[in-house]
């Protein structure tokens, strides 16, 4: 059969049970569906369908494999189709993704790297940022957060523990009487810690209510190893920014 369109409309009038639901299927008018079906029983020779009362269609045993034998070719069709498709598909455009500092300086740059040669067509916009940002109103497409999302449309996952301790300079921890015995003696060195607005990071809490007020020297949103390396004060830090330094204490 040279025409697809030929088992193409048997197999729609056969699924219809009607000429008129067979021509709405294909999108063409009952008189085309009429004709062309005539046409093809003609040149088989063979009727295809009994016309019943009321303007149903019942296929008849050659009908039937027609039928049958046009739904095979529609799903190859079909599943040729996917795989051509799927295969020239390439995910491009920007991609907008935040995350802290010490994740982007330590980690995320590498992946990147990787991200880049495997999808050539992805612009990355990379917004380094401890401020929490909004999925919802399109700050960022994905997140690199040290909490859950609350928004109730987002999807997220578990990525990986991270560990937090307290470091200060050498010149630091010598100035005020040594390395800290517990963690409620923290308040006797100056405190680095996180700005107030800084909500809902489990870390930043954490201090908040380990360190009294006046222990603070100054607080910030950029957490930088620079800050305690100066010998000014002690820092609630994550471990991963640390693991490149020589002389914490």
């Amino acid at each position: 059969m040279d025409d697809w369109n030929e088992p193409r409309l048997v197999l729609a009038v056969h699924r219809a049970g009607s000429l008129t639901g067979a021509a709405k299927a294909l999108g063409i008018d009952h008189s085309t569906a009429f004709r062309r079906l005539n046409a093809v029983e003609t040149r088989l020779g063979v009727r295809l369908f009994e016309r019943l009362p009321g303007g149903s269609y019942e296929a008849t045993a050659a009908g039937e494999r027609m039928a049958a034998t046009a739904e095979r070719m529609e799903d190859e069709a079909l599943a040729l189709d996917r795989d051509i498709a799927g295969r020239d598909r390439r995910l491009s455009g920007p991609l907008r993704v935040t995350s802290s500092e010490t994740l982007a300086y330590r980690e995320l740059t590498r992946h990147l790297a990787l991200f880049r040669k495997q999808h050539p067509g992805i612009v990355v916009e990379l917004a380094i940022d401890n401020r929490v940002l909004s999925l919802s109103r399109r700050e960022a497409d994905i997140a690199l957060r040290p909490i859950r999302p609350k928004e109730g449309d987002l999807w997220g996952r578990k990525l990986a523990d991270v560990a937090w301790a307290v470091y200060g300079a050498r010149d630091c921890v010598d100035s005020t009487d040594g390395v800290l015995a517990a963690l409620d003696e923290l308040g006797r060195h100056g405190v680095i810690g996180w700005e107030e607005t800084a909500i809902g990071i489990r870390a930043a809490d954490w201090l908040n209510r380990q360190v009294a007020t006046e222990s603070f020297v100054y607080r910030t949103t950029v957490w930088s190893t620079r800050w305690w390396q100066q010998g000014r004060a002690s820092a609630w830090h994550c471990c991963l920014a640390i693991s490149a330094i020589a002389t914490p204490v």
